[in-house]
């Protein structure tokens, strides 16, 4: 509902039941349970995967611990497959050494035996010693195979395993033959020496070549399963290093997708925000935020929200004062120009006694010569005195209703310096609530300084809520104002009323000293009609009589003029309180407030249209009487 500064608003339209019932609705609700709702809390959000809900910075926190979260998780599982992976390799590499180590020292122990069985033969080594070197060539060569046997039974891999096992018999066979091979040629060499190097070189031919391909076989497998390990080792330290880059890349993609949400959920709000506080501050308090997020920017929303509802029942009940004022002003002004008329009134009737006294003082020196003249003037003066004492009845009545109403009036002024006060209270509340909002954006920028470059766009947002609220403390200054001169002009009015109230009790007393007066004047003349035929003796105490009703006549007429004087003066204070009142609904008129009843708007502009045409005629005959 939006006030015009031409037309005054009606105060009876709304009643102060009314509009006390509606500010106490609006202005009894704890902030504390509107705007100081806590968060929910964090665990109970993230389950219901409600993240509006959370704070900002919880929703910061749960982003950086998703992000350490999948950093660790990837980390350990690298370093646990990483670990495995040695571990294995170095339990695989440590079996086929060992494997390959005694396969090489059967290799050595089969070349170790013929070059003996040769050496023996070509050296003619006779007896005992022949016999030592092939015994520890076969011994050592029993003792490696042995070993090999153990080595294969203690490796892990089965594929590896089965095919060195299934090997392991041809070499056990072929040794075996090399053994008695060997045996014979040492008995053979003791009494033939040429058939023994025969069958040595049989025994080269037939089992020691095909020892050594064995050999040279597990040593082939051995060196491909290493190499074959190797591989496997590589394959899985790349995958390794393929799942880390994932695991990264999905760290970063929460990272930026919770940026992106963060960053649109506050652009959103506080887009909100920002257009409802240049709403406000161009003055339309019709809507609210609505934001019902319960992150930071929600609180100030709803802050937002509790300051406008305060605003538009502040100014609801300023208009609701300021239509009481209205008809305040237009009955004080129709009781002044009521006034007026009848001090006009009194002033002719004074006027037209005093014209007739001077008629019986004129008489008066001829009344020996016209006393029938004189009886019949007496009589006149009778019956003239007997209307002027009614018209000061009617005077000194209207004089009582007149003063009645000036204190009503004062008691009205009055409650109007009240509500000036407890607006001036209320408009204290809002610079306050400004000054608050302007601290928690300084301290908005301040903490968001201390963030760095995360924090310049919440910067830039708390620097735009300080600003707004430098706004709302300048326009609550100059509500201020208005009103300090709105009690001003209360006070001023409420001491001329009192200088009136007292102009009107002195007045009272001086028409009821005339009615007196005039009282006297009826009996004196009462008197002379009786002692009509001494008019001649009496002419003198007539003529000093008649002097005396002339000065009180004047005196009367003095206070007539004296009391329409200040009537003139409270009607032009009356102009300046309609002008004050009208300047404040201008005021008011600034702002868009929420419809209470759309009924009652209308008929509050219907009834204004018709009290400004009353204002403006009753002005308009108060100065025509003028």
């Amino acid at each position: 509902m939006k006030t015009k500064a031409s037309a005054p608003i009606n105060a009876t339209a709304q009643p102060q039941s009314a509009s006390q019932d509606i500010g106490s609705a609006k202005l009894d609700r704890d902030p504390a349970v509107e705007l100081a709702r806590p968060h929910m809390p964090f665990f109970s959000s993230l389950c219901k995967l409600r993240f509006r809900d959370m704070s900002i910075v919880h929703r910061l926190y749960m982003c950086v611990g998703i992000t350490f979260f999948l950093f660790f998780v990837a980390t350990f599982v690298v370093f646990f497959m990483t670990q495995s992976q040695v571990n294995s390799m170095d339990d695989t590499r440590t079996d086929l050494s060992s494997v390959l180590r005694h396969s090489e020292r059967i290799s050595s122990g089969v070349i170790s035996l013929e070059t003996a069985v040769h050496e023996m033969i070509q050296e003619n080594k006779q007896g005992s010693l022949a016999e030592a070197g092939v015994t520890s060539a076969l011994q050592s060569l029993h003792t490696d195979f042995n070993n090999l046997t153990r080595s294969v039974e203690a490796l892990q891999n089965g594929q590896l395993k089965q095919k060195l096992q299934s090997s392991l018999p041809n070499l056990r066979t072929l040794l075996q033959h090399m053994e008695r091979s060997s045996h014979e040629i040492l008995a053979l060499y003791l009494t033939n020496p040429e058939q023994a190097a025969r069958v040595a070189y049989e025994q080269s031919s037939s089992y020691s070549t095909p020892a050594l391909y064995h050999v040279r076989q597990v040593n082939n497998e051995i060196n491909a399963r290493v190499m074959e390990r190797q591989n496997a080792t590589n394959t899985v330290m790349r995958w390794i290093q393929y799942m880390l880059f994932i695991g990264l890349g999905i760290s970063l993609c929460v990272i930026i997708l919770t940026n992106i949400t963060i960053r649109h959920s506050l652009r959103h709000d506080t887009g909100v925000l920002l257009k409802r506080l240049l709403a406000m501050a161009k003055g339309d308090l019709r809507s609210q935020v609505g934001l019902h997020a319960k992150d930071e920017i929600g609180s100030i929303g709803r802050l937002v929200d509790y300051v406008v509802d305060n605003t538009n029942v502040t100014l609801q009940v300023m208009q609701n004062d300021v239509d009481k004022l209205y008809e305040m002003v237009n009955t004080n002004r129709k009781s002044i120009d009521a006034t007026n008329e009848a001090i006009s009134v009194q002033r002719n009737t004074a006027q037209n006694v005093a014209e007739a006294t001077a008629q019986m003082e004129s008489s008066v020196e001829k009344v020996t010569e016209f006393a029938r003249s004189t009886l019949n003037e007496v009589k006149s003066a009778e019956e003239a005195s007997d209307t002027c004492r009614r018209t000061m009845q009617d005077n000194i009545t209207t004089t009582h209703t007149l003063s009645d109403r000036l204190r009503a009036s004062s008691e009205a002024i009055n409650k109007i310096h009240m509500m000036s006060s407890q607006i001036e209270s209320i408009v204290k509340t809002i610079a306050d609530i400004a000054d608050q909002t302007n601290l928690l954006a300084l301290n908005a920028t301040i903490e968001s300084a201390r963030a760095g470059e995360s924090g310049r766009g919440f910067a830039i947002v708390a620097e735009e809520v300080r600003e707004l609220a430098i706004k709302t403390a300048k326009s609550t200054q100059e509500v201020s104002n208005t009103i300090s001169l709105l009690e001003q002009a209360v006070t001023n009015s409420v001491n001329v009323m009192a200088a009136c109230e007292g102009e009107m009790d002195n007045s009272l007393q001086q028409s009821s000293r005339a009615n007196s007066s005039i009282e006297e004047i009826m009996g004196i003349i009462a008197t002379i009609s009786d002692m009509s035929e001494q008019i001649v003796q009496s002419c003198q105490q007539q003529t000093s009589a008649a002097s005396e009703i002339n000065q009180s006549i004047a005196h009367i007429s003095r206070l007539a003029e004296d009391s329409y004087d200040q009537m003139s003066e409270l009607q032009s204070n009356m102009h300046t309180l309609n002008d004050l009142a009208t300047n404040q609904a201008q005021v008011l008129g600034k702002f868009q407030l929420k419809a209470v009843n759309t009924a009652a708007s209308s008929s509050d502009a219907n009834t204004a249209a018709s009290a400004a045409s009353a204002a403006n005629a009753a002005s308009a005959g108060g100065d025509h009487s003028a």
